[in-house]
């Protein structure tokens, strides 16, 4: 049987990752956050470029890539090769990846200051329609809608 998507609104409790450097990080990250699950780095160079750039009129969203097929050592190298400023964590166990249901590449997930999910991804929908949906579920986010 398939999982289904968390549910809008509901505050998902996620497994702690690690960053690069090996440390514990429990998501979601504080305040508005914005997190791009992806199975393998190499998929996402052009996926995270466009999240940071639509999110970078929002500075105080935080933004994070969590990957699970990827040496680290080469995401570091590729995060900084590219100028990437999202937080990068490894999901060693693939746990994350079941609690989203992030079985899709590069899935995009925006939480709320309060830590509830207010925007998952649909693949179904085009590249404009997914980026115009998630900028208004952080502007209804950051006004605390």
């Amino acid at each position: 049987m398939m999982k289904a998507d968390p549910k809008l609104g509901e505050r998902i409790q996620l497994p702690e990752v690690e960053d690069l450097d090996k440390r514990k990080v429990q998501l979601p990250l504080p305040g508005v956050s914005a997190l791009m699950y992806v199975k393998s780095y190499d998929v996402g160079d052009e996926d995270i470029r466009v999240m940071e750039q639509e999110l970078a009129p929002y500075p105080q969203v935080r933004t994070c890539v969590v990957f699970m097929l990827s040496d680290p050592e080469m995401v570091r190298q590729k995060a900084q090769e590219n100028g990437f400023r999202s937080l990068f964590l490894y999901d060693r166990a693939g746990q994350m990846r079941e609690a989203l249901n992030a079985f899709d590449n590069a899935r995009v997930y925006i939480f709320d200051r309060a830590g509830s999910l207010v925007f998952i991804e649909n693949s179904a929908d085009d590249d404009e329609d997914i980026i115009a949906q998630a900028k208004a579920a952080v502007e209804q986010a950051l006004s605390g809608g």
